[in-house]
């Protein structure tokens, strides 16, 4: 009968914390903002590289930006690394089509990358905007696995050019985070193991 109860009270600690998750630490960030950069999506395409250190799948990106004027609709990418620039699209993220004051936006994505290797958050209006324009605020170095920030302005600048490692652009990637129920799964399993022994002696 005691065994019975402990086995209970086994399936409702698992059953409660199913569904909830331990929070990752960012895989990559150049946070916090420190100042307004005149990194201008509107004009340009820009795009931050970073080295995916995490066996995890990439969840989501946050960018500090804030609007000035009226830009058009910011779109943000995921996608691999050609040579220390931007290649090709692995997917477009979910987020604010329209951010507006300065502020941290999330864009997301569920994707599986390759640990080690090198990848890119790309925004982008698709158009010269002049004077109206995302600005991209400045970020602060120290993440070893912040590679660089580049920009392009097609079609007049097609080709992708570094801003300097100076002046990272202010973002953060985050990996998938672990469902806490799989924290206690193998204690929880080895209580069994030792429940069923003392059954049988």
């Amino acid at each position: 009968m005691k065994g019975l109860r402990a086995l209970q009270v086994i399936g409702l600690l698992i059953a409660l914390t199913v569904g909830t998750a331990v929070s990752a630490a960012p895989v990559v960030s150049t946070y916090p903002a420190t100042a307004n950069s005149g990194y201008e999506p509107g004009w340009n395409d820009y795009a931050v590289g970073f080295v995916w250190n995490t066996s995890a799948s990439f969840a989501s990106a946050d960018i500090y930006v804030e609007a000035v004027g009226s830009p058009g609709a910011l779109s943000v990418g995921l996608f691999s690394d050609s040579g220390g620039a931007p290649g090709t699209l692995l997917t477009a993220l979910t987020g604010p089509a329209n951010p507006g004051v300065a502020a941290s936006y999330t864009y997301s994505g569920i994707t599986s990358l390759v640990q080690g290797n090198t990848y890119w958050i790309v925004a982008s209006t698709g158009a010269y905007l002049d004077a109206n324009e995302y600005y991209w605020y400045i970020g602060t170095m120290g993440d070893p696995n912040y590679v660089n920030t580049t920009w392009r302005r097609p079609p007049d600048y097609p080709a992708w050019s570094p801003s300097g490692l100076i002046t990272p652009a202010a973002f953060q990637v985050n990996a998938v985070p672990l469902p806490a129920s799989l924290l206690l799964l193998a204690p929880g399993l080895l209580g069994l193991v030792g429940m069923r022994r003392r059954f049988k002696i």
